[in-house]
């Protein structure tokens, strides 16, 4: 059964009563005349009274209150103030002048000016450019003072040592640790675990999966049973896989990776294979796996946005985790042509759309900003 509600004349507000009896006063206001009765002429005069600075509206007990009861302003009834909010920091204040000088949070000139939000690829630190600039602009991350923060490091397994390093000529590719380069000609996809001879280092490919100079591009962070962690440098992106067996169940960016785990790309290369974070890597296998069908979420979206099919809205899904078109093509069991047709059509859905696809810089939610693009 409905319980009856009742609306207060005097303010506005709506509630339930307890009991059967007429309420003596509105629980907001206090105001024993809720109903709209009146037995004197003062009663009568009363107005409902509007704050300038929040715009809230109440009937107060006196027709000049010492404040407004929503924003506990004393100069409810003096005209607006400015208000403003930072765009560096977020620090809202008000100010007699429609054009600050500075936040007087941050000090900040460019307060009023639209930022650029960067990330370092080197070691996951997030912050906004100053007013005016691009990445481009930006010498070093303010985080690690790594000069090249915008390029993906690229990390590599001497065959000599077996230890990890971070290439810093493309050119020579010299092992930091014992300054050997490569010599083996026997070919393993680090990326499937496909093994096989080839003749020829500058021109294989894995039989599998396709990818060139497979034994260049992954490598094996963790495993346990049928799971295996892998990190994998992938056309200037590199990408943390999740695999069950032999299928690509998970994927993540290392960026995001190394802001999760608070390591630089430096330390990161140090801590593979390094038993004391056996227990990092384990963690981080779990909750991908956890989170391994969360692009479905994104399925609708680019069939409404993109006006794309539930196959290639699947597949744009996938590859917004970080899937590559070749993992993308073992987990959905199909193969890799038609993976790179599907992309062709996407690729043209969003030309026809009008939406610029930047990979340069870092966006922490593409969704949103394809919606104000």
């Amino acid at each position: 059964m409905d319980q009856c509600r009742l609306c207060c004349s005097r303010c506005g507000h709506v509630w339930s009563p307890r009991g059967t009896r007429r309420p003596k006063v509105c629980p907001s206001c206090g105001s024993s005349r809720w109903d709209g009765s009146s037995s004197t002429s003062q009663d009568s005069q009363i107005q409902r009274l509007r704050c300038n600075q929040c715009e809230y509206e109440w009937v107060g007990r006196t027709d000049n209150p010492k404040r407004c009861p929503y924003c506990k302003s004393t100069s409810w009834n003096a005209p607006r103030v400015n208000r403003f909010t930072c765009n560096r920091c977020g620090h809202t204040w008000v100010n007699k002048s429609s054009n600050p000088r500075k936040c007087p949070s941050c000090k900040s000139t460019g307060w009023d000016q639209l930022s650029c939000k960067l990330q370092c690829r080197r070691c996951g630190y997030r912050w906004k450019a100053n007013a005016g600039k691009t990445s481009e602009d930006v010498r070093m991350c303010p985080s690690c003072k790594s000069t090249h923060w915008n390029e993906t490091p690229r990390m590599k397994c001497c065959r000599v040592c077996s230890r990890y390093f971070i290439v810093r000529n493309p050119e020579q590719e010299v092992c930091q640790a014992c300054g050997s380069t490569k010599s083996s000609y026997r070919m393993v996809c680090n990326f499937c675990n496909t093994e096989w001879s080839s003749t020829s280092q500058q021109s294989s490919t894995c039989p599998r999966c396709g990818k060139p100079n497979p034994m260049d591009d992954a490598m094996d962070l963790w495993t346990l049973g049928r799971f295996k962690l892998k990190y994998v440098c992938d056309e200037g992106y590199n990408v943390i896989y999740l695999w069950e067996g032999d299928i690509p169940v998970a994927s993540m960016y290392s960026h995001d990776f190394l802001s999760e785990v608070g390591m630089t790309a430096k330390t990161f290369a140090a801590s593979i294979r390094s038993p004391e974070h056996v227990e990092t890597w384990k963690r981080v296998a779990r909750s991908m796996y956890d989170r391994r069908d969360s692009y479905k979420e994104n399925i609708p979206y680019f069939m409404a946005k993109l006006d794309l099919c539930e196959f290639d809205a699947t597949v744009l899904a996938l590859h917004f985790t970080g899937m590559c078109p070749e993992a993308i093509s073992i987990r959905m069991s199909l193969r890799p042509s038609e993976i790179r047709s599907s992309f062709d059509r996407i690729m043209q859905a969003y030309k026809d759309t009008g939406i610029k696809v930047n990979d340069s810089l870092y966006t922490p939610d593409p969704i949103s900003y394809y919606d104000t693009g």
